[in-house]
């Protein structure tokens, strides 16, 4: 198997959270490297409330053929100091917006890897298409414990998981290669 990895390229459909260090959201968490709390959006809406959310187009791929086994939404999260907060991961696909389900805790005041693969297109529950995952946006949904305290995310991507085609002579790259080291 082997892994592409896609980043944000504008703001999506929906663009709710708050931006700092850039003016834009999706340049506030499309580095490879993540930059911590240089560039981030950060949300003050509670869980109760559902939340912020915040969707971004994506590269697209330059491999566009093998089976995709699964579509893997990263985001990279913490909180501010003394506080708590959750998110929800999430795709659009051909205009419908699908999240993980249930809120992740983000507990921890340290930018922290959170992540939900999709096996199967929640749009059609069919194998993932290419067109779908060039069509693609992906974010997160991101909510506070309290309307005081900010949950921040500072880097957002896709890994998408495939099997290369038969014949296919393109580089195989396994999902921790890409894997950054988090100071």
């Amino acid at each position: 198997m082997s892994t592409e990895i896609l980043r944000p390229s504008a703001n999506g459909s929906t663009i709710e959270n708050t931006p700092s260090g850039e003016a834009s959201n999706y340049a506030c968490v499309d580095e490879a490297s993540p930059d911590g709390d240089t560039t981030y959006v950060f949300s003050l809406a509670q869980t109760g409330g559902g939340g912020k959310k915040d969707t971004y187009t994506l590269t697209d791929s330059a491999i566009g053929t093998g089976t995709i086994n699964s579509v893997t939404v990263f985001a990279l999260c913490c909180h501010t100091p003394n506080a708590t907060g959750s998110i929800k991961l999430v795709v659009r696909v051909n205009g419908v917006d699908y999240d993980n389900g249930s809120w992740i805790d983000v507990p921890t005041s340290v930018y922290t890897d959170y992540s939900y693969a999709w096996t199967v297109s929640p749009d059609t529950s069919a194998p993932w298409t290419w067109s779908e995952i060039n069509a693609l946006e992906a974010g997160l949904i991101a909510a506070s414990a309290t309307g005081t305290r900010r949950l921040r995310c500072t880097q957002v991507f896709i890994v998408v998981d495939y099997t290369e085609a038969a014949g296919s002579s393109q580089p195989s790259r396994s999902a921790h290669q890409f894997r950054l080291r988090r100071n």
